[in-house]
């Protein structure tokens, strides 16, 4: 019996041991590590962003798999395949690993770190000098060497309660710029009742760490405003990419849209002090000031109640019209059509948000907006929206059909003539 056994060993361990092929799906390579999951090994990208697939199905083999890992190189630029990405990276939930050289000297603007990711390689996002900010999700257990070695990052977001392993010069030569190219400094922002401890852990980093999140309250025009048009006000959509903790930044007022009715945009008060993650909202408060919040240490905050305003938290394209609804963005203190008339202007920026209207809902191309039921303060320098066609009038009421220097109502707003 037990040389029965033996033989019967002997013969399984000389079968031959299964193996799945690389495949290619959508352009992006896949190469399996197990037979349930893959790593992707690299691609030639069509169009300017990213997006990595959580599962994938090899139509040889007839397998689904589950996708874990970036491999090393996968989408360095002077790698294989040599692809450029200039708008976004987005990576699934399902990501664990994220290997050397994955991304460096890219050129995207924004990705998504996802939590469960646990290991960034050494030099994975090395010279990629149009990203700005990240977020490290709170299952990141170690940042290889040069990680993120001279790139363009300027705040870096640990949501981490436990300091990860880091290898040598992870932020060697980083721009400390923000998405406008100026000059911020660089920063690494952790939870204040983490300070202490990553303080300890990265003394090589102590200058950076801090606990302040900045919100600027700049005011906003459309992207295809002309440069020489300004804010008049503060009021700021925006969106964040982790939940934050609103209660030291006094002063400083966040709405959610509650409902449009008619040519009015009805936005109340935020509930509580909680901003959740990837909400839409709008801040208000001094013109060019920065408020300061804190990292939320409960990162699965809810809004709990529903939100019109739509969040992004990287840049993207956005059309006037979208099936059954209509866009509208912030453009001063009312809520505008958005303008897809020019195609290399036809996106909204990153960390901002946008309003879609059903159409049968939204009869006028500008909407007046409400904080809490009082309408913002008019108005600002309007010298884009109106046109030469439109009527205009004077402010005693009097029909100018071709305004010259002075202050005109147009549309029901004020606009200057020059």
């Amino acid at each position: 019996m037990k040389k029965r056994f033996t033989l019967i060993l002997m013969a399984a361990m000389c079968l031959p041991t299964a193996t799945f092929a690389d495949f290619v799906v959508n352009n992006i390579k896949y190469a399996p590590i197990s037979d349930t999951e893959v790593r992707v090994t690299g691609g030639t990208i069509s169009g300017s962003s990213l997006v990595i697939p959580e599962t994938v199905y090899d139509e040889d083999e007839d397998l689904d798999y589950t996708v874990t890992e970036i491999g090393d190189n996968a989408f360095a630029l002077f790698g294989a395949d040599g692809a450029r990405i200039t708008g976004n990276v987005t990576l699934p939930k399902t990501v664990r690993r994220i290997g050397a050289g994955a991304f460096n000297y890219q050129s995207f603007t924004a990705i998504n770190l996802p939590e469960g990711l646990t290991y960034i390689g050494e030099k994975a996002f090395e010279v990629n000098r149009n990203l700005h900010t990240v977020v490290m999700p709170s299952t990141l257990k170690e940042i290889g060497t040069e990680a993120f070695s001279r790139s363009g990052l300027s705040y870096v977001y640990m949501l981490g309660d436990t300091p990860c392993t880091l290898g040598d010069d992870i932020f060697l030569d980083v721009s400390g710029e923000d998405e406008n190219l100026k000059s911020v400094g660089f920063h690494i922002v952790v939870k204040a009742s983490r300070l202490a401890d990553y303080t300890s852990a990265w003394n090589c980093y102590a200058d950076a760490l801090t606990d302040k999140v900045p919100l600027t309250t700049s005011g906003e025009l459309p992207v295809y405003a002309p440069f020489s048009a300004k804010p008049s006000t503060g009021v700021t959509t925006y969106c964040s990419p982790m939940a934050l903790d609103l209660s030291a930044a006094e002063g400083l007022t966040v709405y959610y849209v509650e409902a449009v009715a008619g040519n009015t945009v009805k936005a109340v008060s935020l509930p509580g002090s909680v901003l959740p993650a990837g909400e839409g909202v709008i801040l208000n408060g001094e013109k060019d000031k920065t408020y300061y919040a804190r990292i939320a240490d409960d990162q699965t905050a809810q809004l709990g109640v529903s939100n019109c305003l739509k969040g992004t938290l990287a840049r993207m394209s956005l059309a006037a019209t979208d099936g059954d609804s209509k866009n509208y963005v912030l453009c001063d203190t009312d809520f505008t059509l958005f303008s897809d008339a020019d195609p290399w202007r036809r996106y909204i920026r990153q960390n901002t948000a946008y309003l879609p209207v059903r159409a049968d809902l939204a009869p006028a191309d500008t909407l007046a907006l409400t904080l809490n039921g009082v309408a913002t303060a008019v108005k600002r320098v309007n010298t884009f929206r109106c046109e030469a066609r439109e009527l205009y009038h004077t402010l005693d009421g009097r029909a100018a059909a071709t305004p010259s220097h002075g202050i005109f109502i147009c549309k029901n707003r004020k606009v200057v003539a020059r």
